[in-house]
């Protein structure tokens, strides 16, 4: 039971809202880039056939695990957060914004390059969560903490990374973020 499109092509704002339910959208691209795309659901997989995801603004809103799987391109601000206990986001490809770009979980996992040239990257626990946060750990997810590595951080190109927790702030080892000149 979904619907599925090829290309899809609007200078309007768009929302999709698949509260209680999953959503995997497959497409060849969505270009939005006059207007804000909203897309709200339990789970959430982006999945592209080599296509991009354009929009002026993107807010991605989960309850559950966010997989971005397709490349992201947003001429401003770009927020992808899941709510969800314990849920993660994957980012498997490119993301580029013009924007601050916000990343909201218990756990984020940095595969490919997130840039923000000029911007702000914020790199937060879930919302409402009090989980620390582990600079420098690997991604295990076994201590119920937010863990980014300093790889992670290297994929990041922005003016500033900044780090928010809802508890502690602990270095597990060194990190030196390539690409970003603050670190908050």
């Amino acid at each position: 039971n979904g619907t599925s499109y090829t290309n899809v092509t609007t200078a309007t704002s768009i929302t999709l809202d698949f509260t209680g339910g999953d959503i995997a959208v497959n497409t060849n691209s969505i270009s939005n880039s006059a207007a804000a795309l909203t897309i709200t659901s339990d789970d959430f997989t982006l999945n592209s056939n080599s296509g991009t995801v354009a929009a002026s603004t993107l807010s991605l809103t989960a309850s559950g695990d966010i997989t971005i799987n397709s490349a992201i391109t947003t001429g401003g601000v770009l927020t992808i957060s899941s709510s969800g206990d314990a849920k993660t986001i994957t980012v498997n490809s490119a993301i580029t914004t013009g924007g601050t770009t916000t990343l909201q979980a218990d756990e984020i996992v940095i595969a490919n390059t997130i840039t923000a040239t000029s911007q702000r990257v914020i790199l937060a626990t879930g919302s409402g969560h009090s989980d620390s946060i582990s600079l420098g750990a690997l991604d295990t997810a076994s201590n119920g903490s937010l863990e980014i590595s300093d790889t992670e951080l290297d994929l990041i190109t922005a003016s500033m990374i900044e780090i928010s927790a809802g508890g502690n702030i602990t270095m597990a080892a060194s990190i030196n973020p390539a690409n970003a000149s603050t670190l908050n």
